[in-house]
């Protein structure tokens, strides 16, 4: 799990550490369920993701003295030998979002998101999946549910490069959402059925 203040450290992570699977991830501390579920579990689902998936937390860091509203989390690293503790600044959010939304056709939902990313160099080529409404629509329990599947999914597989934008829109994309889905904890089928491209995940070219 990464800090990510703002888009450009990303960006700069994504270039030094290109390996694995990455994804950012949209889950702010005024959303109580995302915070809930996801970033009071940042420690444990730190040491589960490994070197395979890199998750990036917008709005959340490490040590930002100078931002004026950043909030103070109990969380702490392992790998954090000053034990300096993490921090959320909506402010800093809302710049994520601002400066992702600049940069591509993407439309922040106001919700919790997880964009995983193919490309260190750009955003082209992302997969977008919108947990509120997967939740909403019963077709995962928690975000956990998919957290944990693309954990797994990473181990075995740590690209999306079978995407590319000619083919974003046919079989190959949704192939790779398949293999997501065959891993969460309800029978895959069912969850096929009703997953609704557009509604609760999107193939897009986010340049």
């Amino acid at each position: 799990m990464n800090e990510a203040p703002n888009l450009k450290n990303v960006s700069e992570h994504r270039k030094a550490n290109p390996n694995g699977l990455a994804a950012i991830l949209l889950a702010p501390k005024f959303n109580k369920r995302s915070f809930d579920d996801i970033i009071q579990r940042l420690e444990y689902l730190n040491m589960r993701s490994g070197k395979t998936l890199h998750f990036y937390c917008a709005g959340y860091g490490a040590y930002q003295p100078n931002i004026m509203d950043a909030e103070k989390l109990n969380i702490n690293f392992i790998y954090n030998p000053n034990e300096i503790p993490w921090t959320f600044s909506q402010i800093q959010f809302a710049g994520f979002v601002d400066d992702l939304e600049k940069e591509t056709n993407w439309t922040y939902s106001g919700n919790t998101e997880i964009i995983i990313l193919e490309n260190p160099d750009n955003f082209k080529n992302c997969i977008v999946l919108k947990i509120d409404e997967m939740i909403k629509d019963k077709i995962i329990d928690s975000a956990n549910d998919i957290i944990e599947a693309l954990i797994q999914y990473s181990r075995k597989n740590n690209s999306i490069q079978k995407i590319s934008l000619k083919e974003i829109n046919n079989i190959t994309g949704d192939e790779t959402i398949k293999g997501i889905l065959s891993l969460l904890p309800k029978p895959f089928e069912n969850l096929w059925n009703v997953w609704n491209k557009g509604k609760h995940y999107t193939l897009v070219d986010l340049k």
